[in-house]
């Protein structure tokens, strides 16, 4: 697989935790109104399926549940499964994408924990250059993933230069890796003792950032690396945990009856 090391993301991961398309609309209106106030291009969305795309303007709120609930993840059969979640996202900038547009992408929804990383919520840049290069700076992107964190509630949030992104290295289970900024929620950050090489910050309410450079990020300095390895490091108490961490924490338990994939 090869990848264009020039983007970047917002990705985000939460444990199993049911949620309806009507709580997903609520969330997913919310992040799409926040993030247009903090640029134009953060704006002028389209909601998308396999097929077609839709201006976000044109739907109501109904028309939100409606498209999230059309989304449902559903078996080789077709059979909805809404304990699996639903799948949906938009992408900015009108209906012709440039380097300013911008996509979302959600999973939500999901009860049951997997072998990967489940529930998330994400946000991709076009490849960095000079015509986006403004929105590309930790300025911007940290308020992008403090809006993310606020809408969609996860326990990790990573700020990541898809240059740093290991593709190619096989793992068993999910792990938390190197960011330019990593936000952990406060059963998270409990487990944590930043580095005292990154910049720390403590949030109201008990959350964590740690981030790498004030800087835009650049996989080829080597204080920039050095930084994101050492925030890294300091996940390995979490990386440890029995996979999901969440039931480790205590933070969720699997039904009886519970559906593994």
């Amino acid at each position: 697989m090869t990848i264009d090391t020039r983007r970047y993301s917002v990705v985000s991961y939460w444990g199993p935790r049911a949620t309806t398309p009507t709580d997903c609309a609520s969330r997913f209106e919310r992040l799409l109104s926040e993030l247009s106030e903090i640029d134009p291009s953060f704006g002028n969305w389209n909601v998308y399926d396999e097929k077609t795309a839709t201006p976000y303007d044109s739907l109501d709120h109904k028309g939100i549940v409606d498209y999230i609930a059309s989304r449902v993840s559903r078996t080789e059969s077709g059979k909805p499964t809404p304990i699996s979640g639903y799948y949906f996202g938009a992408f900015s900038d009108g209906l012709i994408k440039t380097p300013r547009t911008w996509g979302v992408s959600i999973h939500a929804g999901q009860e049951f924990a997997a072998n990967y990383r489940i529930n998330s919520a994400d946000i991709d840049s076009a490849p960095l250059c000079d015509e986006n290069a403004e929105l590309i700076t930790l300025a911007v992107l940290k308020r992008l993933l403090l809006t993310l964190v606020s809408c969609w509630e996860p326990n990790w949030c990573g700020l990541i230069p898809w240059a740093i992104v290991d593709v190619e290295k096989k793992r068993t289970r999910p792990r938390f890796g190197a960011a330019w900024m990593t936000y952990l929620s406060p059963a998270f950050a409990q487990l944590v003792t930043p580095p005292s090489s990154a910049i720390v910050e403590h949030l109201s309410g008990g959350g964590l950032l740690m981030t790498a450079t004030n800087e835009r990020f650049d996989a080829d300095n080597p204080k920039h690396m050095a930084v994101a390895r050492d925030c890294e490091t300091a996940l390995a108490p979490i990386n440890a945990l029995p996979w999901p961490p969440e039931q480790a924490l205590g933070l969720w338990s699997p039904p009886a009856t519970s559906q593994t994939r």
